[in-house]
């Protein structure tokens, strides 16, 4: 009897594999269940107690987006046989460069040379040029754009495909640049709403069906059917597959940048007050290797536009002199609110840019520098859209534009670096302040490890490293930890079960002041192999000093990260702050 039961297990493993080798279903739970489209395609929404209530709008009939991949979050509506698409979506799936000012009801296009602007609910746009169709409206706060004006402004294709039965209408866009796999169905067969026959079915599709693939896989393809029908189908009903060359063309090739052939080798010039400009001449005698200065010159200072600006002739013409560009920086430190507010309103951002772009056509200045770092999360789509309105003019007037930014952690990733590199010439991160003031721990301005993931983070998001410039601190900190009780009790409070609480606190320190207090403290600095940097630490009544020294070993060290990665350059903060002798390390190993 256990003899016959082991031939009958095997003889049934072994059918199996044969079955499963050949592809055969035969073993396989079938759902022959359909899904609800109007829920798959994203046109429903939970109530209370779970139940899901189709989407409605009084402007029209709502509708699917079929995107090249996936259906959009956000549904369209069909207007008097014209389709509109939510605004977010486009900038998501499509181009971000669509942009909705909800403050002043405009919505926006910018592309290298031009800003295309209409008012909401108008069949013109600003400059007077007429559509024979409304461009967009707002409906519940969102902002629904015509397929025409989006087709009017990239390459792109849509088409409305009808509701029938128990599918919604769809309004299928087709846009994406490049190689795509084409391919046909020979059978009829159960599109499914993802890979695997227990999954609903999406629609029953015949053999002969045409299909674009968009993500292939072992054994079932995600595709985009005829009818903007997006799913999942068996690799094995895919037949004639051919790969062709999309249709829609790019203009990334109108986005010309303003370069450095050598590359770029910026100092930051801090200008706190106009007089400072005359002290530039002596300021850069020692200076070494520098094609780029960067003064601090102009602060936003009102919610109309308004701006500030310490500028100087006399002070270009020095620069010039020494064989250096000027690219004057533009900044928001004066208030967030002030920066929040004319990032999000047109006609401050516009007015801003007009100022400013007067200032450097009449001063002769090189280029602009923009460090805005008052930008959060809630402003960042208003922040890129003023960026693009500015490299249209600057891209006008042949003035290079460079845009700083935080190092490149995952906090800061919505400042969207790739973005910003389609619109700027240089884009620079400013990779220090790893430790800063008030914070509760001691530690480097910038370590080698510090920095070189910071780099490796940007270069990989923007998939490009020859216009992305690397800055590098001329500063350090030193650290005061005394015990809770022995001094004043100021600072930051640190809780340290082992050695018992105490207050931090640190001041910034050029080079030669870091090099003056290791000597008054008659301490030799040692190389610290974690941070790459030369290290001391003493005592000093019950307070505890600690310093990484910025100085010829750190520096020359971040010059190499530079060349590792192909950088465009570097950028130092700020003149002034260095010691005479690093201008020779700089020179020798930009």
């Amino acid at each position: 009897m256990k003899s016959f039961l082991k031939r009958a297990i095997v003889i049934v493993l072994a059918l199996a594999m044969v079955f499963g080798v050949a592809g055969c279903d035969l073993f396989k739970k079938t759902n022959k269940g359909h899904t609800d489209l109007f829920w798959y395609m994203n046109l429903t929404e939970e109530k209370e107690g779970g139940k899901e209530v189709k989407f409605t709008s009084n402007e029209g009939d709502v509708a699917a987006v079929a995107l090249e991949d996936s259906y959009a979050e956000e549904y369209g509506i069909v207007k008097n046989g014209d389709c509109f698409v939510n605004i977010d979506s486009l900038k998501s799936g499509v181009d971000d460069r669509f942009y909705y000012d909800k403050n002043e009801k405009l919505v926006m296009f910018t592309n290298a040379t031009e800003v295309i602007t209409s008012e909401v609910g108008k069949n013109e746009l600003t400059n007077g040029e007429e559509k024979d169709y409304q461009i967009s409206f707002v409906e519940n706060g969102k902002c629904y754009v015509n397929m025409d004006f989006v087709t009017d402004c990239i390459s792109a294709e849509y088409k409305l495909f009808e509701a029938k039965k128990k599918c919604p209408a769809i309004i299928s866009l087709n846009y994406k640049t490049g190689k795509v796999k084409e391919a046909t169905l020979d059978d009829d067969i159960e599109m499914r709403t993802n890979g695997d026959y227990q999954n609903l079915i999406v629609k029953d599709l015949k053999e002969g069906t045409k299909i674009k693939i968009i993500e292939e896989g072992e054994n079932w393809d995600k595709v985009k059917a005829e009818g903007g029908i997006i799913g999942f189908v068996p690799t094995k009903y895919v037949e004639d597959i051919r790969t062709v060359e999309s249709v829609y063309k790019s203009d990334e090739d109108t986005y010309n940048h303003q370069l450095i052939k050598d590359g770029v080798n910026m100092v930051w010039d801090a200008v706190y007050n106009q007089s400072a400009n005359a002290n530039l001449k002596n300021d850069v005698k020692h200076v070494k290797g520098v094609n780029v200065i960067s003064p601090t010159w102009f602060e936003m200072e009102s919610k109309t536009g308004g701006l500030v600006s310490r500028a100087s002739e006399d002070y270009i013409k020095t620069a010039h002199k020494n064989g250096m560009e000027v690219w004057a920086l533009l900044d928001d430190f004066k208030s967030k609110k002030i920066s929040h507010y004319v990032l999000s309103h047109t006609s401050s951002r516009k007015r801003l840019i007009s100022s400013l772009m007067d200032s450097i056509d009449g001063l002769g200045a090189d280029g602009i520098n923009i460090d805005f770092e008052f930008v959060t999360e809630s402003v960042a789509k208003d922040y890129l859209q003023f960026l693009r309105e500015m490299s249209v003019e600057c891209r006008k007037n042949r003035i290079t534009m460079s845009v700083d930014n935080y190092a490149a952690m995952g906090h800061t990733a919505y400042y969207d670096w790739k973005q910003q590199y389609k619109i700027a010439d240089y884009v620079i991160f400013m990779n220090y302040d790893e430790h800063n003031a008030g914070d509760d721990e001691a530690g480097s301005v910038s370590s080698l490890e510090f920095m070189e993931n910071a780099i490796t983070n940007s270069v990989e998001q923007i998939g490009e490293s020859n216009r992305v410039i690397n800055g590098i601190p001329f500063f350090t900190r030193l650290w005061e930890m005394t015990p809770e009780g022995k001094g004043t009790n100021k600072g930051t409070y640190v809780e340290d079960a082992v050695d018992g609480n105490y207050y931090l606190n640190s001041q910034a320190l050029t080079m030669n002041k870091a090099e003056k207090a290791c000597k008054d403290a008659n301490v030799k600095p040692t190389f610290d192999k974690p941070t790459g940097q030369n290290y001391a630490t003493w005592e000093k009544g019950s307070t505890t000093y600690e310093i990484w020294l910025e100085d010829e070993t750190s520096i020359k060290s971040r010059l190499e990260l530079t060349k590792k990665y192909k950088l465009g350059g570097n950028a130092y903060w700020a003149l002034g702050q260095e010691k005479d002798s690093i201008w020779n390390t700089i020179e020798a190993n930009k």
